[in-house]
């Protein structure tokens, strides 16, 4: 099972990346541009990973959102990382993102302690709306309207990456919900 661990998104976000994705595939010759069902903000990438681990994993999670209050994010401008002549094409969030940051180092933590090695680069959170993409022209006179919406951040899952009648579709396996602004 090929595994990630991401917070989940609110619908009308969904909805902006895939108009962003949109916009963007028009300066594009190429790309894989992904489903907006598919969109997340990853945290944790495990790779393939057993059956046996996933309880574990989903403690893990249940562990990590355990006293973590649901907190706002909000999306910024978009950007590339290069791959010789083609490029992934995301959707940064706006600094800063303290609370993110530290769900994810209770996330590391948790996992550690459930036999994972931490992570070794820096979390560049960012949402992915297109891989192996191509521009038709540089990126410099590309520009797009994009919203900077705010969304509360309140699902974090475990999830699996597979395909599905020939797409790649992303399951949550374990949701853990974290706790509500009000409480």
């Amino acid at each position: 099972m090929r595994l990630f661990i991401a917070l989940l998104l609110p619908e009308k976000i969904k909805e902006e990346l895939a108009q962003n994705a949109n916009d963007l595939s028009k300066y594009c010759s190429k790309g894989n541009f992904g489903r907006p069902e598919n969109y997340h903000l990853t945290l944790k990438f495990l790779g393939e990973t057993t059956e046996q681990q996933l309880p574990l994993l989903s403690q893990a999670i249940q562990e990590a959102a355990a006293g973590t209050t649901a907190f706002s994010l909000q999306l910024a401008d978009w950007g590339t990382f290069p791959r010789g002549n083609q490029h992934i094409i995301w959707r940064a969030l706006a600094k800063p993102y303290d609370e993110l940051m530290l769900l994810f180092t209770k996330l590391e933590t948790a996992l550690y302690r459930a036999g994972w090695a931490k992570e070794q680069r820096p979390l560049k959170p960012h949402i992915t709306l297109a891989r192996q993409a191509v521009f038709t022209k540089p990126r410099g006179p590309i520009v797009i309207p994009q919203q900077a919406l705010a969304f509360s951040a309140q699902q974090l899952a475990l999830m699996e990456s597979c395909r599905l009648d020939g797409q790649l579709t992303y399951i949550p396996l374990t949701v853990a919900r974290l706790q509500n602004l009000q409480n």
